[in-house]
C-alpha cells in the first residue's frame, strides 16, 4: 500500500512506531516479563536501598530497596495506560462533539464551540494541580467516577481526559463543515438516511486520516501531563508506580543514585518524541497534498 511505503520512508516515524511498539508489549506483558526474570516491583528490602545493579537486581534497587527494574516495567504499564485511556476518551468525546457542531451548526455549533473555547483558554497545567489536589470523595457525584482511592488512576485520567478533547473537537469540526456541503451527503439526505447515519457512515470515516494524527499527538501529551502531576505527587501514589512518581520519590537522591532520576525521566522524553515523530510520519502519509507533490 501507499500510505506504508509512505509512512516507513519517513524514518523518525519508523523508529518512533518501532519504540512505541516495544513499550506497548513490555507494559501489556509486564506481568509475565517480572515473573520470569524472578523480580518484584512491590517486594522492599530496607537493608538493600541503592544496591548496584548485580544478577538478584539488573538495575538495581530504589530508595526503598525495590527491584528498580520491575518498576520501570510496571511503570510504563501505569504511564502508558493512563495515557491510552484518557486519549481514547478524549478523541471519543472530541468527535462527538466536534462532530454534533460542524453537522448542525447554528445554536448548537456556537453553544459547543464557546465551551470549547472557554476550556482552550485555561492554563492547563495549572487547573490540573487544582484538580488534582482536590478530594474528590467529597463530592458524591464525582465519588462514583473515580472511586474511593481518591488518588488513583481513574481519577488521574478523569481529570486528563476533562482537558484533552478541546483540539480534536475542533479538527473534526472544521472537516465536518466542509464535508456536509458536498454532493455524496446530500444524496444521503435524499435517501432518508438518519443524521446519524449520515455522520458515522459517510462523514467520519472521511475524518479519520485526522483524528489519527490527532491521537498519537495526544498520547504524548497525555504522557507529560501524567508525569508532571504524578511529579508533584497528585497523580498516580505510591506503592503504584509510574514513571512521573518515581521521578518524585528520586530527586531527593539524585547525587546518591542519579539513575534514579535519568532512566524514567529518558523513557519519558524518548516516549514522547516517539509520539510526536510517529503523528509527524502519519500527517505526512496521509497528507493528498505531499501525495500529489511525490507524483
Amino acid at each position: 500500500m501507499k500510505f506504508l511505503s509512505r509512512l516507513t520512508s519517513h524514518k523518525p516515524a519508523l523508529v518512533g512506531f518501532i519504540v512505541i511498539c516495544l513499550l506497548l508489549l513490555i507494559a501489556f506483558f509486564a506481568g509475565p516479563i517480572t515473573r520470569l526474570l524472578g523480580i518484584d516491583p512491590y517486594s522492599m528490602e530496607i537493608l538493600a536501598r541503592f544496591s548496584p545493579p548485580d544478577h538478584a537486581h539488573i538495575l538495581g534497587t530504589d530508595e526503598s530497596g525495590r527491584d528498580f527494574l520491575a518498576r520501570i516495567i510496571y511503570g510504563a504499564k501505569v504511564s502508558l495506560g493512563v495515557a491510552v485511556l484518557s486519549a481514547a476518551a478524549s478523541v471519543f468525546i472530541g468527535v462527538l462533539i466536534g462532530s454534533l457542531a460542524g453537522y448542525y451548526g447554528k445554536w448548537a455549533d456556537s453553544l459547543l464551540m464557546r465551551l470549547t473555547d472557554m476550556l482552550l483558554a485555561l492554563p492547563l497545567l495549572p487547573v490540573m494541580i487544582l484538580l488534582a489536589a482536590l478530594d474528590f470523595s467529597k463530592i458524591p457525584g464525582l465519588r462514583i467516577v473515580v472511586g474511593d482511592q481518591d488518588t488513583g488512576v481513574a481519577k488521574l485520567v478523569f481529570i486528563l481526559v476533562i482537558f484533552s478533547w478541546m483540539t480534536v473537537a475542533r479538527l473534526v469540526r472544521g472537516q465536518i463543515l466542509k464535508l456536509k456541503e458536498l454532493e455524496f451527503v446530500s444524496a444521503a439526505r435524499s435517501l432518508g438516511m438518519s443524521d446519524a447515519r449520515i455522520i458515522i457512515r459517510h462523514i467520519l470515516p472521511s475524518v479519520v486520516p485526522t483524528v489519527t494524527v490527532a491521537v498519537t499527538l495526544t498520547l504524548g501529551q497525555q504522557i507529560l501531563f501524567e508525569s508532571a502531576l504524578s511529579f508533584l505527587g497528585l497523580g498516580i501514589q505510591p506503592p503504584l508506580a509510574s514513571w512521573g512518581n518515581m521521578l518524585n520519590n528520586a530527586i531527593e537522591t539524585l547525587r546518591v543514585a542519579p539513575m534514579l532520576v535519568f532512566i524514567p525521566g529518558f523513557l519519558i522524553l524518548v516516549t514522547v518524541v516517539s509520539f510526536n515523530f510517529l503523528g509527524d510520519g502519519l500527517e505526512y502519509a496521509l497528507d493528498p497534498k505531499s501525495n500529489q507533490t511525490d507524483n
